[in-house]
């Protein structure tokens, strides 16, 4: 197969920060760090004179005297748009892959789903972690995400928790179960995890005491109304504004589409947008409350313990038309 290379797709571009370690930049410029996490889509840096932008590179468009606002987050999401727009109409009815660092892949999913950029960080992406987009007629208006950051082809079946995290991180799994083998391997998925706590109505009462058979120390609650998971996520919006001192991981077992509208307000797509979401049976999606007032973000969406669950997806195409990369 022959690799194309999409300019567009490279990095989130910051070029004030090029070149410096993380924790430098945290420490040193804490207020603009802080609204680069909580407000990437008003987050900008003055740019001109010896800076130069990517964009600025790539296009040939140099103005080293003139000092201007970039906004990194609005110029990344310009440019997956674009190429989105450009390579769906060529390619209807085929399967794509493509290559990107993690930034992009988030503003490529984002763009598909209609999330606008003050989401940009409410995505995560892991090393090699494969998402599937499916858009039905080939236009980015019928973008659907079918799995996202799974990387069980890599031995991580879910993603990895990294020292210091806190809050609130959610299993949620579908009450539609169709057989016992999908059972065991939510149950095997899980056996290993720090379980606290799990939520679920009467009717899944069963499906969540079976994965909690390895938790004795968690607590089962049960759930009165079948919307509980809507009514529970204003509760934890609430919490999410105040600090916590560990992470606090629970299992929550509720109807597809429940998840589908609790995923929905996370990423903060609207009602007209809604349906965008496939969620399957034997699957977990994960989201994280980090706590302080950090926005929530989805770390993983139907993520399987076989990789062989992706293979299953109807693509449009099994065979791979065209590659595409970062430059």
């Amino acid at each position: 197969l022959h690799v194309s290379i999409a300019h567009q797709l490279r990095e989130t571009d910051l070029p004030n920060w090029q070149g410096l370690p993380f924790q430098f930049v945290k420490e040193e410029f804490p207020e603009a760090y802080r609204c680069w996490k909580h407000t990437p889509h008003q987050f900008w840096m003055e740019v001109g004179g010896s800076e130069e932008t990517e964009a600025d590179t790539t296009s040939g468009n140099k103005t080293p005297n003139t000092k201007q606002k970039f906004f990194p987050a609005l110029d990344l999401y310009d440019r997956v748009q674009q190429f989105w727009q450009e390579i769906l109409p060529r390619h209807i009815g085929q399967t794509i892959l493509i290559v990107c660092h993690g930034g992009t892949n988030r503003a490529l999913i984002s763009t598909a789903l209609c999330i606008t950029p003050d989401r940009y960080h409410a995505i995560e992406q892991s090393n090699c972690g494969l998402s599937v987009l499916n858009f039905a007629d080939g236009r980015l208006e019928s973008g659907q995400l079918e799995v996202m950051n799974s990387a069980t082809h890599v031995g991580e079946t879910l993603p990895q928790i990294k020292e210091g995290e806190t809050g609130q991180r959610l299993f949620l799994i579908p009450a539609e179960m169709s057989d016992r083998h999908q059972m065991f391997n939510l149950i095997h998925m899980l056996k290993s995890e720090a379980i606290d706590f799990s939520i679920n109505t009467d009717r899944s009462h069963k499906i969540a005491q079976q994965i909690l058979q390895y938790h004795p120390k968690a607590i089962q609650l049960e759930a009165l109304r079948e919307d509980f998971l809507q009514l529970w996520q204003r509760s934890l919006d609430i919490k999410n504004q105040a600090p916590c001192d560990r992470l606090h991981t629970g299992i929550v077992v509720a109807h597809r589409d429940a998840i589908s509208h609790f995923i929905e307000r996370v990423l903060g797509i609207t009602n007209t947008q809604s349906g965008r979401l496939s969620i399957q049976t034997g699957t977990v999606s994960v989201i994280r409350y980090p706590g302080s007032g950090q926005p929530p973000l989805l770390q993983a969406m139907n993520v399987h313990l076989s990789s062989e669950f992706i293979a299953r997806i109807k693509f449009a195409n099994s065979k791979i038309e065209l590659p595409f990369a970062a430059s």
